[in-house]
Parts: C-alpha cells; sequence; structure tokens
C-alpha cells in the first residue's frame, strides 16, 4: 500500500481511524480528509500522542470524526481542542441499532404475538391497542423506517 506523498493541504474536516498492517497484529490509524475523501496519512500506530501530534500541525482542523474508542477522542481533545468531535457513520448506526433493540426488548412478547396474529389475519394489532394493516407497514420505503413507525405507535400508545 503507498503512503500518499502530496503535500497535505489544509484540513477542516478529519476522519480518523483504525486499520490493520497485518490481519489481527499490528495496527496502525488512517486519517482522510473527509471534503475530498483523500488518505492524508497513514500513523503507525493508534496511541492518542501519536493522533494528537498529527492533528497538532493542523489548527485548521475544526471537525473529527472518529469511532468511540477513547484513545482518538483523547487525541483530538489534546491535538485539535478546537475540533467539534462526532462519531463516524458506522457508530452512529451501531449506537442506534443497540438503542432501538434495547427499546424494543421490553416489546418482545407483543410483537411476537403481533406477528404471529398478522401472518394469520393481514393484519399487526398490538396488545398496546395500536393496529396497522399489512399494506400500510409494506408501503414504506424500507425496514429502517417500517420499524420507526411501528416504534413510535408502541411508545406513542403506551405514554
Amino acid at each position: 500500500m503507498a503512503v500518499p506523498n502530496a503535500p497535505i493541504g489544509l484540513v477542516t474536516q478529519l476522519g480518523i481511524d483504525d486499520f490493520s498492517f497485518r490481519r489481527g497484529k499490528k495496527f496502525g490509524t488512517i486519517l482522510v480528509d473527509l471534503q475530498s475523501r483523500q488518505v492524508l496519512d497513514l500513523l503507525p500506530d493508534r496511541t492518542a500522542e501519536t493522533s494528537a501530534a498529527w492533528m497538532a500541525t493542523h489548527p485548521e482542523i475544526d471537525l473529527v470524526s472518529r469511532d468511540r474508542g477513547g484513545d482518538y477522542a483523547t487525541g483530538a481533545r489534546q491535538g485539535a481542542p478546537q475540533a467539534l468531535q462526532v462519531a463516524d457513520r458506522f457508530h452512529i448506526v451501531k449506537n442506534l441499532t443497540e438503542a432501538v433493540e434495547l427499546a424494543l426488548a421490553q416489546y418482545r412478547p407483543e410483537i411476537l404475538q403481533a406477528l404471529r396474529s398478522e401472518h394469520e389475519t393481514g393484519t399487526l394489532s398490538l396488545q398496546t391497542n395500536t393496529t396497522f394493516t399489512t399494506d400500510e407497514i409494506r408501503s414504506l420505503p424500507d425496514a429502517t423506517a417500517q420499524a420507526a413507525v411501528v416504534l413510535q405507535k408502541i411508545v406513542s400508545s403506551t405514554n
């Protein structure tokens, strides 16, 4: 893998994540310009000190997109204290998935009963007195939208 050798210009939005030099053996850090979507640099390790030192040479950084790991949070806090830290897309989805799973876990028996009933009658009815027609659910654009509407109706009917 070739490391970019072009001079690094202004970097205002930085993506930072780890990668493996050797599968599961040695890890480094990849730095990406989120505006140009270009790899800026590869760092030899995943330490806060190394990433902080790199970011300190770029005081123009105003946003750092990172994973949930503590080392990159510390590195950004030390090397780019002016930057807003945000979760990367993967971890936003992961956080949302975990939150939805936790919220739905308490309704698991009702959901399973409703699904069995829907299979038999063509109507999705929940013990929370919330009813959906099968066509109403299937008309939504994707499974995420379907789950969001079902969850919203369940929660609003129990409050």
